[in-house]
């Protein structure tokens, strides 16, 4: 499978959503494409990172958050998210809670909250065990939020708001 046939992949099934949505009997404009203040200012605009080792869900989530205008970081591993914390201090991390190459997301995790300069960094699991156990281990663990794959895109918009809102009010902190 080639990139570009991945990325068609993504964007049907962004369409089936926004079908799915429509059927529902409400506004997929309303639903999936809340504006959200867009500015071309690197300093004042959210970055989430996304840490995942599956490119297809890697790709749909940028797909999804940077059609709601966010900066969007990704990373392969652990240890590649570690160091864009690092560099570009990210206001949101979407990781993969599970294994990944070189650094898994746990461990990824422990050394974010072990640091000074990341443990303050809100984390949301991405996991494929999608069971009240796990998302309450996750909880429990010190992750801000948990959303199961395969993951919806309005539950992603959804969570990633609510998570920024909390956690830094209505306006993206200044750098």
């Amino acid at each position: 499978t080639t990139p570009s046939d991945m990325q068609a992949a993504v964007n049907r099934h962004d369409d089936n959503i926004l079908q799915d949505v429509e059927l529902a009997g409400h506004d997929p404009a309303v639903v999936i494409d809340v504006p959200v203040e867009k500015t071309d200012s690197k300093s004042s605009c959210w970055t989430i990172l996304v840490v995942d080792d599956q490119e297809v869900i890697r790709s749909m989530v940028l797909s999804v958050l940077k059609r709601e205008g966010y900066r969007v970081l990704q990373a392969e591993n652990g240890k590649e998210g570690l160091a864009l914390v690092q560099q570009e201090q990210p206001d949101l991390i979407l990781s993969d809670s599970g294994e990944m190459p070189n650094m898994d997301g746990y461990e990824m995790f422990r050394v974010l909250q072990a640091s000074r300069s990341s443990q303050k960094s809100p984390v949301i699991a991405l996991s494929e065990r999608d069971s009240a156990e796990e998302e309450a281990k996750l909880l429990e663990m010190g992750y801000h939020d948990f959303i199961a794959k395969p993951i919806n895109p309005v539950r992603l918009v959804a969570r990633t708001r609510h998570a920024l809102r909390i956690i830094y009010g209505n306006n993206p902190p200044q750098r």
